[in-house]
Order: structure tokens, then sequence, then C-alpha cells
């Protein structure tokens, strides 16, 4: 589940993706609502289960925000505007199965560690973006949760003191400079303050209707205030992964979420960043990678969260 949009799928035991339904929803919608567009879905794959002669054997789910994962509870999430949402205690029993949930940023970590690019990799950190921007510590094969659970939180390290106000209700947040909203923001202001770019004529002049996409199109079609506002976000992404680099010393940052339509435009500006401001010593030791699943990553790591958690407590 995300602002906007829920995705769901169905595996067989070994991960194989048999079945996928994504639908959207507007930003406002109230969580009641919300709720049951996402138990219709559930539905939809309990239904897909059946034509495919498999047993559900859980509900994985992952959202952005602060997670219990002991208890099944959304603590707080910000973008969405929601608060302590009880979803094992809500559809464990309505549809007879496990729930499993997490933080979206830890699920494709999850996503990236077990099926994409960071396959292989035992220290890694997941980076992804939309309306706000998430991440995922898997160190020495482990997800790092914190005390709380709530690690990862990268998206709301203060980066510009007095900054932009931010969903969190704190100013200067990272995910300000380099989420989504950030990006078309800065496209706005710039159009507005006389930029020439082919971007209004690609949205039929109706600035509302501009996303990453088209900004990433623009890029593509070599317009300047496109590639002048891509070189931007990557100078506060390379900035701030620096920082993390300095601290975890991973052997991978992986670009995700709506970042992966711009990794062409951001991954060569990112290294030379993290070169010039990261120690040398630990930064020759890691390598880029935009993932290869997008947003997939998140909802086959949720899924994985549910494979987990049968190894780990057998049903038989």
């Amino acid at each position: 589940i995300n602002v906007g949009y829920a995705t769901a799928i169905l595996t067989d035991f070994t991960a194989q993706m048999l079945w996928r339904r994504h639908v959207t929803f507007s930003p406002d919608t109230d969580l009641p609502s919300a709720i049951r567009l996402c138990e219709e879905l559930i539905c939809a794959a309990l239904l897909a289960s059946k034509a495919h002669e498999l047993k559900p054997l859980g509900i994985g789910l992952a959202v952005p925000g602060l997670v219990d994962t002991t208890r099944g509870v959304l603590v707080y999430a910000p973008n969405l505007h929601w608060r302590s949402v009880s979803f094992r205690d809500l559809w464990g029993p309505k549809f007879g199965v496990p729930v499993y949930i997490e933080n979206d940023g830890n699920a494709a970590a999850l996503g990236e560690y077990y099926f994409g690019v960071a396959k292989g990799y035992h220290d890694f950190i997941f980076l992804g973006t939309g309306v706000g921007m998430s991440g995922g510590l898997m160190l020495n094969n482990q997800l790092y949760r914190g005390i709380g659970g709530f690690a990862g939180e990268v998206g709301h390290i203060i980066v510009e003191s007095g900054g932009d106000l931010c969903s969190c209700g704190r100013r200067g947040c990272w995910e300000t400079l380099v989420g989504t909203p950030a990006v078309v923001r800065s496209v706005i202001d710039a159009l507005n303050a006389g930029a020439p770019s082919r971007i209004p004529e690609l949205v039929g002049h109706n600035t509302s209707l501009i996303t990453m996409e088209v900004v990433v199109d623009a890029a593509n079609r070599g317009d300047q205030l496109a590639l002048d506002t891509l070189s931007g976000i990557a100078l506060h992404l390379g900035s701030g992964i620096a920082n993390l680099i300095n601290i975890f010393n991973p052997a991978l940052i992986v670009l995700g979420g709506e970042l992966t339509q711009a990794g062409r435009y951001l991954l060569p500006p990112i290294g030379k960043i993290i070169a010039a401001e990261a120690l040398a010593d630990v930064s020759r030791m890691v390598a880029l990678a935009v993932s290869s699943q997008t947003t997939d990553a998140c909802v086959r790591g949720a899924a994985a969260l549910v494979i987990d958690g049968i190894v780990q407590e057998p049903v038989f």
C-alpha cells in the first residue's frame, strides 16, 4: 500500500509470481475506504489462489511509515496520514491466515535481497522515492530494525535546517529535496520563472500532470530544464548517500521506486559526489545499482515475509 495506489500479487512457496493486480485511488482517500479497496484486492488474490489450486498461507503487507512488526501494527504513516492501524488484528481473523506487516523500505530491501540486484550481497542499503523516501538497511544478511523496529527512516534525516515543511511536521527532511514532489515542484518553479522547456507541451500545458515519468521523458528528449532538475536531485541524493556510506560501509546502494526511471541520469553524478564526499577508503568499496524490479521489489518483499514466517515457524 502506498500513497494513491495498492498492488497485490499471488506467489507460490518459491516466490514465483502467479497473479498481480494494481489499483489506484485518490491520495485523499480516507482510511476506511482505502482498507475496503485493499480487502477487495485480497479477496481477488484469494480467488486467484483457488484457480491455481493453492492453499493460502499468509498475507504480507508493506506500508510506508513506522511499523511495529511484532504486533502487526502500522504505528504512523505521515504521507498517508494514518495512525495506529492494527492490520494483523483486522485481517487475520477476517481472512483466516497469518498477517505479516513491514515498512515499505524494509520490504523492498528484502525483495532486492532475495530476487533483485542485491542478491548475493550481505550488506547493502535500499533507497526508494515516491511521494516520500524509504530506506532499508541489510547488514550482515539481516534487516536492521533498531530497538523499536523503526530504523531506516532515512527520508527524515534533516539535511537542510529550516527547509521545506515535510509531511512528518518537521522542516528540511531529505525526502523534501529528493522525493517526486520535490522534482515536480522544482520544475514548476523554473517554468514559472520563465525557463524554456518542452515539458508544458508534454502535459498539454497542464502543470498538474507533471510527474517523474514526464520529467524523465523530457530529459530523454534533451530538455535542458529536465536535465538540470535531475542533476539537482542527484546532488542532494549523492551527499546523503555519502553520509550513509561513511556510517554503514555497505557493499551496495540500490536506488528504487520512482528513482529507477531516472537511473541513467542519476548514477554518474551520484558516483562523482560519493567519490568527493565519502571517505576514499570506504567509497571505493561500494557499488551503485538501480532496481530491476521498479515498484515490485516492495510487493515481492512482502511475499517473502510470509515465506520467512512459515519457514521460521513451521505449520506442520
